[in-house]
């Protein structure tokens, strides 16, 4: 009676790759992801850590190998970057500017409608002060107004329930 594999094809190939790399190289250990197949047929993906076992005169004579389930962390990843491009997607149509910032006021993150109403490209933006976008006297106040809620925790948000006055690439606002 033969036995079916528990590793599907293309991931068998990938793990004889690894221990091959072991033989020609003379690596003396391995890490690789690949999927076995379950009990009901389905995959689960695992982490095998692998290492060569030699005898007193530095020969293979076995591998011993740590095999961890990483099928949770796996389908979790794969949610984030799902929600990822939902909120890339959600971002890139609006119409409005929308423009990300850390604590200290440095652009994190800009949407496509940022660019075409700035002028700025992406990369002109991220990781430059947001200030940059203002013209005096907001320009010098915004650092200090994110500095007192730092310390206070009371906001005082540029934008909320009123219209503020932004300055573009070429001068304007």
């Amino acid at each position: 009676i033969q036995m079916p594999s528990l590793v599907p094809p293309d991931d068998r190939y990938r793990s004889s790759e690894a221990l091959r790399t072991l033989r020609v190289f003379e690596v003396t250990s391995f890490e690789i992801e690949i999927r076995y197949v379950n009990k009901s047929g389905s995959f689960v993906s695992v982490r095998k850590f692998g290492s060569i076992l030699p005898d007193d005169s530095g020969k293979a004579i076995g591998l011993m190998a740590l095999v961890t389930d990483v099928s949770v962390q796996r389908k979790a990843l794969e949610a984030f970057r799902d929600s990822e491009e939902r909120y890339r997607t959600i971002l890139n149509t609006a119409s409005d500017a929308i423009i990300t910032i850390d604590n200290r006021g440095i652009i994190d993150s800009v949407n496509q409608s940022t660019e075409a109403i700035f002028g700025y490209s992406s990369a002109e933006l991220v990781s430059q002060n947001v200030s940059m976008l203002m013209p005096l006297p907001f320009s010098t106040e915004h650092d200090g107004y994110i500095q007192r809620y730092l310390t206070t925790g009371v906001p005082r948000i540029i934008g909320i329930g009123r219209e503020v006055i932004c300055r573009r690439k070429d001068g304007s606002t």
